[in-house]
């Protein structure tokens, strides 16, 4: 339910910014009528992250959609640096804004690059948290549960770092029957030794 409540009103702020460009009522896009306005670009990718992440939160089973609002979010904001550091205009904010006028120093309808950084890296936090942590399967489609890792974990947490590791991962091999993974598999461990 937090999750829910946080990703709402990141949801509103772009929708609001975004119809305010779009039916040109320029107070909707500002938070006060000298500020400079949120940019259309900046104010669809917040749209964009928002809508993914309530459409995730609200059944697991459609992170597919917050993946993909996730790579246009990464190509829009990818497009905006090219245009601000090669001297091109590819015209995205255009699409929403027809005439973009120059507000006292800064053109309105420009997302800024700082802000076309900070929302790429945002675009880049749904592929961690759609990303399947922890999957093996037997030869019947049966997963092997975190709580099967806990089990084998504890088993084997008196031996040495790297027989550790060797006994944990060949008892996952042998319930999937194969020899290899079908992703990577990356495992830390810290051995502790006292000195003294």
């Amino acid at each position: 339910m937090i999750p829910l409540i946080c990703a709402s009103p990141t949801n509103v702020l772009g929708l609001l910014t975004f119809i305010g460009w779009i039916s040109g009522v320029p107070l909707l896009a500002s938070v006060r009528a000298k500020y400079v306005p949120m940019a259309p670009s900046t104010a669809f990718c917040f749209s964009l992250i928002g809508v993914g992440l309530i459409a995730h939160l609200l059944r697991a089973a459609l992170r597919w959609i917050l993946r993909f609002v996730a790579l246009a979010v990464l190509a829009v904001t990818s497009a905006k640096l090219v245009e601000i550091f090669a001297g091109l205009n590819f015209g995205i904010d255009a699409w929403f804004v027809h005439n973009p006028e120059l507000f006292e120093a800064a053109p309105t309808g420009r997302m800024a690059p700082m802000t076309a950084l900070n929302v790429g890296f945002i675009g880049t936090g749904p592929f961690a948290l759609t990303a399947k942590q922890f999957e093996v399967e037997d030869a019947f489609g049966t997963l092997f549960t975190e709580e099967q890792l806990h089990t084998t974990v504890t088993r084997y947490a008196d031996l040495p770092t790297q027989e550790f590791f060797d006994c944990v991962i060949g008892d996952v091999r042998q319930f999937s029957e194969r020899k290899s993974f079908d992703d990577d598999v990356c495992v830390v461990g810290m051995e502790v030794q006292h000195t003294g």
